[in-house]
């Protein structure tokens, strides 16, 4: 009983860390255009975007790399995709 009450408080704890991390991110990325100093590096993201093609897509991860113009968004152990 001891160990999956320890499992609760700890998950509650980090669930309580990440809310304002996602409230942020969530909250700057529903424009149409991003400001690449309101992202946040390791906050998780759905971003829905227009390829070259003009095809809409959506990518979920975590946020990788922040550069200028573009950031790169990571999703499971090897999946990372850059977006400009």
């Amino acid at each position: 009983m001891k160990k999956l009450a320890a499992v609760f408080v700890t998950a509650t704890l980090l669930l309580n860390a990440m809310a304002p991390t996602l409230a942020y991110a969530a909250t700057y990325l529903q424009g149409s255009e991003i400001n690449a100093n309101t992202l946040i590096q390791d906050a998780y993201v759905a971003v829905t975007y227009y390829d070259s093609k003009h095809k809409q897509k959506l990518d979920k991860g975590w946020i990788d790399a922040i550069d200028e113009t573009s950031f790169t968004i990571r999703n499971g152990l090897w999946g990372k995709k850059t977006i400009a």
